[in-house]
């Protein structure tokens, strides 16, 4: 009876420890700023300005490691093994000011809240509504998006942005991410694109 049971639990810790072995390993992803072409803006007069970014708000779903892909309906596929390497939210916006910091060429750029106690000459703040890919490795960013002189005036009112970045059947996760970054670009390039103005 004894012997059974301890063959019984070798076998278990046999299989337990197979399944550990053969367990997929988790790929871990940034978004990034990329080999952005993105020129300067030359008339944008806001070189010698302190530019802040945020907050950058997140809807909840979004707000897990897991990366997301929509298939058709309103079904959400979370990969388990395919993650983020930090918070979505926090990645996005630090990418999102190097691209501002690129497009209006200074480096006075903070990222809000900020530790640094310069004041700001103006203010960018974005509600991301939706950001994921397809089940054809189509990427949508929607957003809203405002820029606020320092007393917290509307220097530009709120804006919709509607962003994609045509996939394929083929993308992979890779594909993916370096398609969400390609977004995040296009959104920088087009709220820039109303400061210089």
């Amino acid at each position: 009876m004894i012997f059974n049971y301890l063959k019984f639990v070798m076998i278990v810790s046999s299989l337990l420890v197979y399944g550990c072995a053969s367990s997929p390993p988790i790929h871990y992803y940034l978004l990034d700023t990329g080999n952005s072409s993105q020129t300067t803006s030359q008339t944008s007069g806001n070189q010698n300005k302190v530019i802040g970014i945020g907050p950058v708000r997140f809807p909840d779903y979004l707000d897990r490691p897991q990366i997301i892909i929509r298939s058709s309906g309103n079904e959400l596929i979370l990969s388990d093994t395919h993650r983020w390497a930090e918070p979505l939210e926090e990645n996005f916006t630090r990418v999102l000011a190097e691209h501002f910091s690129r497009l209006l060429n200074t480096s006075a750029i903070r990222i809000e809240p900020s530790r640094n106690r310069t004041s700001l000459d103006l203010r960018i703040t974005v509600d991301i509504v939706r950001f994921d890919a397809d089940e054809y490795g189509d990427i949508q960013l929607v957003s809203y998006w405002r820029v606020e002189n320092p007393d917290g005036s509307q220097r530009i009112p709120q804006h919709r942005s509607s962003i994609q970045v045509t996939g394929n059947t083929n993308s992979n996760y890779p594909v993916i991410v370096r398609g969400m970054s390609d977004a995040i670009s296009q959104l920088a390039a087009e709220i820039s694109g109303e400061l210089a103005e």
